[in-house]
């Protein structure tokens, strides 16, 4: 084939002239899982998805690659130790010592083998295409040492979630300390709705509705959407996260004609999810952005009109405490698959409310860790596409590490 600047035209693209190709049938067996077995225990029942049970026996006890067979088809998996790989899956049974098996898993994962050319309407795949997966192959040195660069790399963004969910854990353990003790060591008072420092006033949103504190109506009802772009953004009850924030990451938009002018939100409304399953009816944000969007009618929001006396982040804080707390599920009204705090409910719901100044200083508590979190999280995107983007480049072999000296890192 075509050779140029050290590269050869293959099946699956430009290669360096010194890697070969080979097929997964030259260097493994293929092998179905099993169903799972009846007794419950200490291994890893692994189906096309992941973790999703455990055996009191392993059906294999090898590093291994598990392969998803139907549902999620194509799905590389990478085994270090006893495990049962379900009857959804394939396994390899490894034959050759030239292969790396995490080199393979590193490669299967960036180049998925699709499973939605399926005549069912399940994706799956079929042995034979699994044995016909090709992939290149360097040296086994140079196999080893890639493999190294992307579990530093792997390492690096496992770390990453670790700082992220340990601070999501602080600011949990936080928000049961702050809105149970305040912030300045009070004597507390026992009232309807537990413990509280004796400074703080007991009020319900139904007495801060009737002084004009706050605003409260549900959102806009259409149905007729879009994911488009095109009309009003219009945000679902999956736009709010479990860690109490807006995800805008999936979106819907509504095209009407009816006048939306008191729908619109307004930056630093709370926004409330009032029908949901029961588990995550209840979940509450803060809206802090100047663009045009209203609810679904499965959301209501809550506008603070006089803030001087409530701060909005305290008070979407504390609604989302709640709903950890499993508040919401209690006094929610249940239907058929689903629940709903209406209004009136809403009304009812109590609140602890120290003075201003304090609401302030426990807001700024969670709008630092909120930054945090968020910051936390950008690295962690940043670090993911540069794995993503060096697992290109080493598995094409346009960045080359077999000439590198990695001293004491390499093993």
């Amino acid at each position: 084939m075509m050779q140029e600047n050290g590269f050869r035209e293959t099946e699956i693209g430009l290669i360096p002239c010194d890697w070969a190709i080979r097929r997964i049938s030259e260097i493994a067996r293929i092998k179905y899982g099993k169903q799972k077995p009846k007794n419950e225990g200490r291994y890893s029942v692994i189906g096309s998805s992941g973790i999703y049970a455990y055996s009191d026996v392993p059906l294999i006890d090898f590093e291994t690659l598990i392969v998803g067979r139907k549902g999620n088809a194509g799905t590389v998996q990478l085994t270090l130790g006893p495990c049962w790989p379900a009857d959804t899956t394939f396994y390899l049974e490894w034959l050759s010592e030239d292969v790396n098996v995490q080199f393979l898993y590193y490669f299967m994962s960036a180049h998925r083998l699709s499973g939605e050319h399926a005549k069912t309407t399940l994706p799956s795949i079929q042995r034979q295409d699994l044995e016909n997966y090709l992939f290149p192959v360097p040296s086994i040195q140079e196999q080893s040492k890639i493999v190294m660069l992307m579990g530093k790399l792997q390492q690096a963004i496992e770390q990453q979630e670790q700082i992220i969910a340990k601070t999501k854990e602080l600011k949990r353990s936080l928000m049961h300390r702050l809105f149970t003790y305040g912030l300045r060591g009070e004597e507390l008072k026992e009232t309807e709705i537990g413990l509280m420092p004796e400074s703080w006033n007991l009020v319900s949103i139904g007495e801060l509705i009737a002084n004009k504190v706050l605003f409260i109506q549900n959102g806009f009802p259409c149905g007729k959407w879009n994911d488009k772009g095109i009309g009003i953004l219009q945000l679902r009850p999956f736009n709010i996260s479990d860690e109490g924030y807006i995800d805008l990451n999936t979106v819907k938009h509504i095209q009407t004609d009816k006048k939306i002018d008191s729908y619109l939100l307004r930056n630093e409304d709370v926004i409330f999810n009032n029908t949901n399953s029961e588990k995550l009816v209840g979940k509450t944000a803060l809206w802090q952005a100047e663009k045009e969007a209203v609810l679904s009618n499965h959301m209501t929001i809550i506008r603070i009109s006089k803030k001087d006396k409530l701060v909005p982040l305290y008070l979407a804080r504390l609604l989302h405490k709640k709903w950890f707390d499993k508040y919401f599920r209690s006094i929610c009204q249940r239907h058929v698959n689903q629940a709903s705090v209406g209004v009136e409910r809403i009304k009812g719901v109590r609140l602890g409310l120290p003075s201003i100044a304090e609401q302030k200083e426990i807001a700024s508590v969670f709008y630092q860790l909120d930054q945090k979190i968020c910051n936390e999280n950008i690295k962690k995107m940043n670090l993911e596409s540069f794995f993503k983007s060096m697992l290109q480049l080493l598995m094409t072999g346009q960045v080359r590490v077999k000439d590198i000296d990695f001293g004491e890192d390499y093993e």
